[in-house]
């Protein structure tokens, strides 16, 4: 039998500072530690985007809570994924640059984005987070084809471990996330015991962006 698909809602924001009066909205909502967080950026435009990004989580989730964001409290599980207190509602947050992205779904999920630059992408590297048939694949690729396909299999890989909640401490080459042979995202990987459901996302040519779900998703873009 074919499971039903799981429903994912999908948001989007701008971490830029261009509007202060939100801005100072969304840092209005965060609790001390959170405050504390931003406060220990070293750069200003990193300290905004930070702001930005978990008061737009904060809202979001008020919103689909029914809650007041300012009085919403996390849990961190035992290797640092953040949860919601008292709610069964999953979210994953991620913000790369000026863009935030925000994932809720009734099951674990996560979401990852990336920019795409160019110079952070060597062979060495490469063969560290893919599996050998991936690299094998990737290396003899032509250099603009490769540089876009790390992002695209580098935000794939964080996705599934940050929905399994074991961050690095999942080898990122030790499963796949390229179809075999192939330079495209396959539609579902193995990894930490269970099975994941892989979505490349849209998202702007100098970015990557992809879901990784339990079960099949229906992704729902809000706005």
């Amino acid at each position: 039998m074919v499971p039903s698909p799981l429903e994912v809602r999908l948001h989007r924001t701008q971490a830029c500072a261009s509007d202060a009066a939100l801005l100072q909205r969304r840092a209005r909502l965060l609790d001390p530690e959170e405050r504390a967080r931003a406060e220990r950026f070293v750069f200003e435009r990193h300290r905004q985007r930070f702001v930005a990004a978990h008061g737009f989580l904060r809202e979001v989730l008020g919103r689909a809570l029914g809650r007041d964001p300012a009085r919403l409290s996390f849990e961190i599980e035992a290797r640092g994924k953040p949860r919601l207190a008292g709610a069964e509602l999953h979210f994953s947050l991620t913000h790369t640059g000026d863009h935030v992205l925000l994932a809720l779904a009734e099951e674990p999920l996560g979401l990852d984005a990336e920019e795409v630059r160019p110079a952070r992408v060597g062979t060495d590297l490469a063969r560290r987070v893919m599996a050998a048939e991936e690299f094998a694949s990737w290396s003899g690729a032509p250099r603009a084809e490769q540089v876009r396909a790390f992002f695209r299999l580098w935000s794939a890989k964080e996705s599934v471990m940050k929905a399994c909640g074991l961050g690095l401490e999942l080898a990122p080459g030790g499963f796949s996330v390229f179809s075999p042979g192939k330079l495209e995202l396959a539609s579902e990987t193995g990894a930490a015991g269970s099975p994941w459901s892989l979505v490349e996302l849209p998202a702007p040519e100098e970015y990557a962006a992809a879901l990784a779900t339990p079960r099949p998703a229906r992704v729902i873009e809000t706005g």
